[in-house]
């Protein structure tokens, strides 16, 4: 079985991301684009992050210059800066 979630709370989001996957953003005028990759998780995550949050996000995370995810294709892609 495989969990494909595409979220908007930021609290699901922490819950379901670790350190155990892989996780890749982007933040751009205060909007962002989180994307967390195990071998059966995928999470995606687009809104406001507050400062607690965002602080979580980038000890876990490795920013990117773009972040993609194409659930019909089973598709993530990032490109690093």
């Amino acid at each position: 079985m495989k969990l494909i979630a595409e979220i908007r709370d930021p609290q699901l989001l922490l819950s379901l991301t670790h350190r155990k996957g892989s996780t890749f953003y982007m933040e751009k005028d205060g909007l962002w684009e989180v994307l967390y990759y195990s071998g059966n998780k995928v999470v995606h995550y687009v809104g406001k992050l507050d400062e607690a949050q965002a602080k979580e996000i980038r000890e876990i995370a490795t920013e990117c210059e773009a972040v993609q995810f194409d659930a019909m294709h089973d598709i993530c892609m990032i490109i690093q800066k």
